[in-house]
């Protein structure tokens, strides 16, 4: 065993020294800089690799003694090597060392060597599963696939990429829940609740029959999707405005000068799924998420909570049953993506009538005046002589003001420094689920695209080091809770 070690040690500096002849040679050939990094991009591979087996190999072969006490059994070393693999992050290597069990023929209970190297559970490096985590969060596991043999020559097939990603998420929901708030001094006056629907296009469920294709209609899409219910927290100062603040916002479609940034921002996803058994409901799992955290930082209820969304009514009820305590928000977003085919029922598109009479309606609204507004329109439906198609459409958009008049007290809502946009999760809709999970031709199954959803979430809220280093310590102490007293007991150095 020595002289293998030393083989490897020996065999790794010779291939350190074959570099720099090949750098002095070639100055000596003034060779361009691109060839001279493309040739040490694949010599510090191989030097790496040749480095970990020379690293594994100074460990020893895992050789404790014939007999061995482990967790009050009395285990035997196994006459046979194993020899497993490592999937370091300069590719694969072999581990070859020794077992221990009851008697031969039953499984291996303990390896030594794998106590000593602190080997995870996978048989993948903690390095190569950080890479493999942030690589798959923004890509197609194919894409990641194809981008690790490009960058680091390593060739790892899309299913041990699934794999190890669902390993993380299990870890990820876990980190999630158990998240610290931030410091008092890095918080907003107000804590702002935000949710939203997104859909997430889903493959069809094995023993269904596939639907018979039919002739889309005007917005409809190919397959199913099912709903991802979006939820977004985070503080903010307070911002005094006027409306004439707001309406040259929008003309200039460019934030106001000194507009406070939402600080602490954090958003998760889910989708309607089986936990233990059970089925959980999206709504219920992202608002159940939003309670505790708006608990976690507002615990002695002295912030305003302002809860913004869009019309949809699910939504709100579930804030009626959650947030009771929070001052409902209409997205004025939304607002005027129904404002504008009430205005173009009377005037034509892109013309400067319509502006003006889009301007002059909400001005009203931001100034609290919306059964005026609701009035005015009506008034001209009935003026015009509006034909039945055309009303009944016009009444659809009015009946929504209606529904949500008592969200649209905007005057009251910009003289207290209430922000009335619902940009954060409008965000979060597209940069955690249709950025990764709507890219051309995806189609998903639950527990994978929830895999993504809850990866890509700690990803965005800036915690991915963090996350990784939690996995690594949690999976560590289920994998070797005792690794530093093992280590001392054995009774021969390995």
């Amino acid at each position: 065993m020595i002289m293998e070690v030393e083989t490897s040690f020996c065999k790794m500096y010779e291939q350190f020294h074959a570099i720099a002849t090949k750098l002095k040679k070639a100055m000596e050939e003034n060779a361009p800089i691109h060839q001279v990094e493309e040739a040490l991009v694949e010599d510090l591979r191989t030097l790496g690799r040749s480095a970990v087996e020379a690293f594994i190999e100074r460990q020893g072969d895992g050789d404790v003694g014939e007999v061995v006490e482990h967790d009050g059994h009395t285990l035997k070393r196994l006459p046979d090597i194993v020899c497993d693999r490592y999937f370091s992050a300069f590719g694969p290597v072999e581990i070859k060392h020794y077992g221990y069990a009851t008697r031969p023929t039953q499984k291996v209970e303990l390896k030594p060597l794998a106590v000593k190297l602190a080997l995870p559970g996978s048989g993948y490096s903690y390095v190569l599963q950080r890479w493999d985590g942030i690589l798959s969060v923004n890509n197609s596991y194919a894409e990641v696939s194809k981008q690790l043999n490009e960058l680091l020559g390593i060739s790892q097939s899309t299913r041990s990429l699934t794999e190890i990603t669902s390993n993380m998420a299990v870890h990820a929901r876990q980190f999630q829940a158990t998240q610290k708030k931030p410091s008092r001094q890095s918080e907003g006056e107000l804590l702002i609740v935000t949710s939203d629907c997104k859909g997430v296009p889903m493959r069809q469920p094995r023993g269904e029959k596939k639907p018979k294709k039919k002739r889309l209609g005007k917005g409809e899409k190919n397959g199913t999707k099912r709903m991802a219910c979006v939820g977004g927290i985070y503080t903010i100062d307070r911002f005094e405005r006027s409306v004439d603040d707001v309406l040259d916002d929008i003309r200039r479609k460019k934030r106001q000068h000194g507009r406070p940034e939402p600080q602490n921002k954090r958003l998760r996803a889910n989708l309607t799924r089986e936990v233990n058994g059970r089925m959980l409901n999206a709504k219920d799992a992202t608002f159940g998420w939003l309670r505790h955290e708006a608990d976690q930082r507002n615990p002695r209820s002295e912030k305003t909570v302002v809860c913004i969304m869009d019309g949809e009514t699910k939504l709100w009820d579930k804030q009626a049953e959650m947030f009771p305590e929070a001052v409902g928000v209409l997205d004025i977003f939304h607002v005027m993506e129904h404002l504008w085919p009430c205005v173009h029922r009377f005037e034509k598109e892109n013309t400067l009538e319509a502006f003006r009479l889009f301007e002059k309606q909400f001005r009203g609204i931001l100034e609290g005046r919306i059964g005026r507004v609701i009035g005015a329109f009506r008034q001209m439906a009935a003026k015009r002589k509006l034909k039945s198609q055309g009303l009944k459409k016009l009444e659809e958009h009015l009946a929504y003001f209606e529904n949500n008049r008592d969200r649209m007290k905007y005057d009251e809502y910009l003289e207290q420094g209430f922000p009335i946009g619902s940009g954060v999760v409008e965000g979060a809709c597209r940069n955690l689920v249709k950025d990764r999970m709507e890219r051309t031709g995806m189609r998903w199954e639950t527990p994978g695209a929830q895999t993504i959803l809850d990866l890509r979430a700690v990803y965005l809220n800036g915690n991915w080091s963090t996350f990784c280093k939690y996995l690594i310590r949690r999976e560590q102490k289920r994998l070797y809770p005792n690794r530093n007293r093992l280590i001392k007991s054995f009774h021969s150095p390995i």
